[in-house]
């Protein structure tokens, strides 16, 4: 099921439960049935939450030490 707000953003909601939020800014919230987000910002910046933890970090870092 996908709504699309007067603000411009879309919530879809698949069978499974998992919800996916699209936002005007490029921004994607991935919402799973676990409680587990993860938000993708346009930049490349990913913030990921569950229950025990808060983890925010940059693709750009993460690719540089994977390549060491």
């Amino acid at each position: 099921m996908e709504i699309e707000y007067v603000d411009g953003k879309r919530h879809t909601v698949y069978p499974d439960r998992k919800e996916i939020w699209n936002y005007l800014d490029g921004s994607v919230l991935t919402v799973d049935p676990n409680g587990h987000r993860e938000l993708v910002l346009l930049n490349g910046q990913r913030e990921i939450h569950t229950n025990e933890f808060k983890v925010c970090c940059i693709i750009h870092c993460l690719n540089w030490f994977t390549l060491m």
